[in-house]
């Protein structure tokens, strides 16, 4: 352990819970589990690691299951993830109100066009929701591209409604493709994890994740609970959306083998 290091408060609250607890069992646990126990989050455990000279968690819990404690079993990684889209549901529920998520949802049937963005992880859920209206008889295009997003826009009317998803809500991509939209009179509708965020700025509606600083994974699953909480509202008040979602799964099984 480094000696010259200056812990913050989470820090030393881990160091007094190592001293606690048995270093072997530590080992078998996920990084969600040891910050659980801890009392701290994840992030704080990452950096607590690499301030302790290791790239990572990973590396952190190998050295301890050097001591001769076993590795977490597979199924560890089942239980994480499902701890991680339960927190992200939780989170969702928590940071945006349900006449919130019904505007959200008159907004995408009021389009006439809707373009979902999403760059890097949070492409799955703009795709997702892309795919989920199209199966509605909605017209939708996904692009992950910050250039072509602009492009597309600029020459689009103002019954396009713009779908940012973006984790932090800062990306400068999303931001710049909000902007344009908001100056050409299109509407803008941010899907984030952030409360409180520049891409707010641009957006007629933000819906907001409360799950404060937080993994990636858990950012890119609360973003695809809103996609599919959206669509479902969506296919709620569409009148014939059973016999659509029939027309797109035959025209999905035409392309099996």
């Amino acid at each position: 352990m480094k000696e010259d290091v200056r812990y913050t408060k989470s820090q030393k609250r881990l160091l007094g819970y190592l001293s606690a607890v048995d270093p072997r069992r530590i080992a078998g646990q996920t990084i969600s589990e040891f910050a659980s126990e801890a009392g701290v989050s994840d992030a704080t455990v990452l950096r607590f690691c690499r301030a302790l000279g290791y790239k990572g968690y990973s590396e952190f819990r190998l050295a301890l299951a050097g001591e001769g404690a076993p590795l977490p079993v597979a199924s560890d990684y089942v239980r994480e993830t499902e701890r991680d889209f339960r927190i992200a549901a939780e989170g969702c529920g928590r940071g945006t109100a349900k006449a919130d998520l019904d505007r959200a949802v008159s907004m995408l049937l009021m389009a006439e066009e809707v373009c979902c963005f999403g760059a890097g992880g949070d492409g799955a859920a703009a795709r997702l929701l892309e795919c989920r209206l199209l199966s509605l008889g909605r017209r939708a295009f996904f692009e992950r591209d910050g250039h072509l997003v602009n492009l597309r826009l600029a020459f689009r009317r103002p019954e396009v409604l713009l779908v940012v998803f973006d984790g932090g809500g800062r990306s400068k991509d999303g931001c710049d493709a909000a902007g344009l939209a908001h100056a050409s009179g299109a509407g803008v509708l941010a899907v984030t994890c952030a409360e409180e965020s520049p891409l707010s700025k641009f957006s007629d509606l933000t819906l907001s994740a409360s799950i404060g600083e937080t993994s990636p994974s858990r950012q890119e699953a609360a973003l695809v609970f809103f996609a599919e909480a959206l669509s479902l509202g969506v296919g709620r008040e569409t009148p014939n959306a059973e016999q659509l979602s029939a027309a797109a799964a035959l025209a999905l099984a035409a392309k099996r083998i």
